[in-house]
């Protein structure tokens, strides 16, 4: 089973505070760094998963004094309303990695019709 781009429909800019993070705080002072970007459907969700080799939060937030994303905190908003709206339960996932963190956002499926 695949999902086809063109059938899917996923809110703008969803994903683009921790594409913005991994690139920011866990990948810029790495040679070889990697950010997977991946979706899949699970149970009617869609699962956006943002992947990165990066230092990991630990170390990120060690080396920096950084305030809290609010990107995080508008995208938590964001899947608050959606909830709201489709009486379902998406939420974000922060998965600390030996190297690196991963980041799932799931969401309701939504099809382009």
């Amino acid at each position: 089973f695949s999902l086809d781009p063109d059938d899917i429909l996923v809110p703008p800019m969803i994903l683009q505070p921790f594409i913005e993070n991994s690139i920011i705080h866990g990948l810029a002072l790495k040679d070889e760094g990697h950010i997977i970007i991946s979706f899949k459907e699970k149970n009617s969700m869609l699962i956006c998963s943002v992947d990165d080799n990066g230092i990991g939060r630990e170390k990120s937030s060690s080396s920096s004094t950084h305030k809290k994303s609010l990107g995080m905190a508008i995208t938590k908003s964001r899947i608050e309303i959606i909830n709201k709206i489709k009486n379902t339960e998406g939420d974000i996932k922060i998965i600390d990695k030996t190297k690196g963190t991963k980041i799932e956002v799931s969401l309701p499926m939504q099809l382009a019709y």
